[in-house]
């Protein structure tokens, strides 16, 4: 379903929460972004809410070949 946010801040928060409800499922998840720095930036919400997450972007290509 589409949603919508009035913050950014409030958009972030909500995707760390489904992030958080399919990793207790045991279900993996891979959140696209736009740009570099959009997805170190969710990488960082998602490990300070405590979930572990392998960042693949455009920077790191070797650890993105071994997963």
């Amino acid at each position: 379903p589409t949603r919508l946010y009035l913050t950014g801040d409030d958009r972030d928060r909500a995707l760390a929460s489904l992030v958080a409800l399919a990793h207790r499922a045991t279900r993996p998840v891979l959140v696209a972004c736009q740009s570099v720095r959009d997805s170190e930036r969710y990488a960082e919400l998602l490990r300070a809410d405590g979930l572990p997450c392998v960042l693949l972007n455009a920077k790191n290509d070797r650890e993105e070949a071994e997963v």
